[in-house]
């Protein structure tokens, strides 16, 4: 009988050991899940800013330059940096950080090609401003990440041999704040690495052939077509820069009426706060998280 007796207490402790084992590992689990929880609601989000300056140190081939022209601002150059980005549910590519922290990127491939004006090439006045600030915009489901900002729209000399100065020209006249526009003369010319061969407007178009290979931005100049930027002709005022593809003139940048009609690729600030995620690739592009 002894024995019976000891046995059932045997297997009592043996159960209520199990028992609290078991009540053991339920506790751990849930208190487990409680920090991870807790961790992942304070992990700070990092800025466009906090990433993209860490990589703002590029001195040959594809990347990320501290820019020469401006103090605190950071360009991409190259043939394919891995500036990718996406917005608005699209492939855009970051042109710059600029040295206010907002970030500025341009859609990856023109939305249609569209006339500039009827008549001038005044960006305030135009068409294509108009386009793009009300039917462009209106369409968009991430406008509220975009800043409104001030655009450099001051007109440049023909075959200009100096590219500071030039954008010293481009700055000289501001627009008033509008969310979207287009890409500068020198921006173009800025994100190429041969500087030597490409590195002004002039020596871009002796050179145009070679400067295609080195200029990331020309991959988005509409195939056998050309792009419209928002810069104007300083010595006729109907007439705006644009890039060209076409056959013996790849990679030309001249003056052409406002009446013709060019691709559109919207570029746009972003603001300051905006987070990332992401690598930068075409495959692994950069996603905004906030």
């Amino acid at each position: 009988m002894r024995r019976k007796h000891r046995g059932r207490k045997q297997k009592i402790l043996m159960v209520s050991c199990l028992l609290m084992l078991l009540f053991l590992c339920v506790c751990y689990a849930a208190f487990s899940t409680s920090l991870n929880l807790k961790a992942k609601g304070n992990i700070k989000l990092l800025t466009a800013s906090q990433v993209l300056r860490k990589e703002c140190n590029t001195e040959t081939g594809d990347g990320l330059y501290k820019d020469i022209y401006e103090e605190g601002k950071c360009v991409y150059k190259g043939a394919n940096p891995n500036n990718y980005i996406k917005f608005n549910n699209e492939l855009w590519r970051i042109l710059s950080l600029e040295s206010d922290n907002t970030l500025k990127i341009i859609r990856s491939s023109s939305i249609e090609n569209r006339q500039w004006d009827s008549s001038n090439n005044d960006f305030e006045t135009s068409d294509v401003k108009e386009y793009l600030n009300n039917t462009f915009l209106s369409s968009m489901i991430d406008e509220n990440k975009i800043e409104t900002y001030l655009w450099n729209i001051g007109k440049i000399k023909w075959n200009n041999n100096d590219l500071q100065n030039q954008i010293n020209d481009e700055k000289s006249l501001k627009s008033e704040s509008v969310k979207v526009g287009l890409i500068t003369v020198s921006e173009y010319l800025n994100a190429n690495t041969n500087t030597i061969e490409c590195g002004n407007l002039l020596l871009n178009n002796t050179n145009k052939e070679e400067c295609v290979l080195t200029n990331w931005i020309y991959s988005i100049v509409p195939y056998k077509g050309w792009l419209w930027t928002i810069t104007g002709g300083e010595t006729n005022n109907n007439m705006v820069y644009s890039v060209h593809s076409t056959d013996g003139n790849v990679g030309y940048l001249a003056d052409y009426f406002v009446t013709e009609y060019r691709g559109v690729s919207p570029v746009v600030y972003l603001k300051d706060s905006t987070a990332l995620s992401g690598e930068g690739t075409k495959e692994n592009p950069y996603i905004i998280i906030n």
